[in-house]
């Protein structure tokens, strides 16, 4: 039996049409920000090894991000083929389909959570409590300790993962895991933040002080570090505020366009705004056969 369409008359076309079109001009800029940093990083690879903390953020963001969902792509295609169907059929999936894809976006969510809280936390130790950290080991170790807790949390909910309005993303009770994550996370992540801040902001005057150009080089190295990676993290942060109204919504029963017009830039907005950042930081252009 087939639903109805929300191009019906009597449905919200104009929010159908408004979700539509913003949802994919942001799902494709995520996606040509995220194949860009992948571009950038890969010659920073080739050329030098290993890579510094404020590559390593950007990078593993678009694996997470893009790999997490073309993987899923090469399944079902999930968010790509969730809009299509969405502007083809004029409503979403049906389950079982729609229960799997939204499985693997929640996943992706939960994966960015972790990586975010990660680097969070490890940026923290190193620069606020200077603890040596190895990046070829502890940042994965936490990075698995985070995204294994998230992925257990979010299985217990698997159940009501399913059709919303718009797409295949959660039944109306499953963002409540989700969005109490969300909400820790971003609690971690921004005391991270505001510590690292201020921190950086400290070094500036030590540096000042220093009594050796060799303890001021290092400082300095430090100072720029922890602020591009604070940078990146002030993105993250900004990425899921209107995730988080979108499952506040989706909490309250309400099936207003502006919530999912929310999750639509939201979801997306990581591989934009990291791009941005990252050729803000690292230069438009690749410039490492100058620097190499």
């Amino acid at each position: 039996m087939d639903r109805k369409r929300l191009d019906d008359p009597g449905e919200d076309i104009i929010g159908f049409y408004a979700v539509l079109s913003i949802t994919f001009i942001f799902l494709h800029l995520n996606c040509l920000g995220n194949i860009y940093i992948f571009w950038r990083t890969f010659i920073k690879w080739k050329k030098r090894s290993p890579l510094e903390t404020n590559l390593l953020f950007p990078f593993y963001t678009a694996i997470t991000g893009e790999i997490a969902e073309r993987v899923a792509f090469m399944l079902f295609a999930v968010h790509e083929v969730n809009m299509i169907y969405l502007a083809i059929k004029a409503r979403p999936l049906d389950k079982p389909v729609c229960t799997i894809v939204g499985a693997f976006i929640t996943g992706t969510e939960a994966a960015q959570m972790a990586l975010a809280c990660t680097m969070a936390v490890s940026t923290y130790l190193r620069v606020c409590k200077q603890k040596e950290i190895d990046p070829s080991y502890n940042y994965h170790k936490l990075f698995l300790i985070m995204f294994f807790a998230a992925v257990i949390a979010i299985a217990i909910e698997f159940r009501e993962l399913g059709p919303a309005k718009y797409w295949c993303a959660a039944a109306r009770f499953a963002p409540c895991i989700v969005l109490v994550l969300s909400t820790a996370t971003f609690v971690v992540t921004l005391f991270c933040y505001v510590k690292v801040i201020r921190s950086v902001v400290s070094a500036r005057v030590n540096i000042e002080a220093a009594y050796s150009d060799e303890l001021a080089n290092r400082q300095n190295l430090e100072a720029i570090v922890a602020k591009k990676i604070s940078s990146y993290l002030l993105i993250y942060l900004l990425q899921w505020i209107p995730i988080m109204v979108y499952d506040i919504g989706l909490l309250a029963g309400s099936s207003s366009r502006w919530f999912y017009i929310c999750a639509g830039i939201g979801l997306n907005l990581g591989g934009i705004g990291n791009s941005i950042q990252y050729a803000f930081n690292e230069g438009a252009l690749s410039r490492d056969s100058e620097s190499s």
